[in-house]
């Protein structure tokens, strides 16, 4: 987390733990994105957790670049409004 605070501080200051352990990030149109492991068939899996116009999406990243699309896709729809629907 030092790192990202150094390379975008804007991000950096709206990281935070929650309860459960996941990594929030607190999104200015309300909500919030959560990345944290969830437990499927006994193996946990990385998911990301995010607002959509149906209430909340779970997506499970394979990869941790897929994670960091997967997040920056929603700071984007935070920022323009667009839908995640749209991000694969």
């Amino acid at each position: 987390m030092r790192s990202c605070s150094r390379a975008r501080p804007e991000l950096g200051s709206r990281l935070a733990v929650g309860p459960s352990g996941a990594l929030v990030i607190p999104l200015r149109r309300g909500g919030s994105v959560e990345i944290g492991r969830m437990r499927r068939r006994g193996t946990p899996h990385w998911v990301v957790v995010a607002p959509s116009a149906a209430g909340a999406r779970v997506r499970e990243p394979a990869t941790p670049s897929a994670i960091v699309r997967v997040v920056l896709a929603a700071l984007d729809e935070d920022a323009t409004g667009r839908s995640l629907s749209a991000v694969r």
